[in-house]
């Protein structure tokens, strides 16, 4: 079953050509990468705010 977001990537994806194939093995490689802008994360004891990144 398809979603409703999957189905509009999967359109908006052949139209702007925006999808890369990487050939290799299982196992033999890993693709990761930043998602976005920082956000900020709030300590709960002192109020402190420092940045976060989303890593995907």
């Amino acid at each position: 079953m398809s979603t409703q977001f999957g189905d509009k990537h999967w359109r908006w994806a052949q139209v702007t050509k925006a999808t890369m194939c990487i050939q290799h093995k299982p196992g033999d490689a890993i693709q990761v990468d930043w998602a976005g802008d920082t956000f900020s994360v709030y300590d709960p004891v002192t109020g402190e705010q420092s940045p976060a990144y989303l890593f995907v």
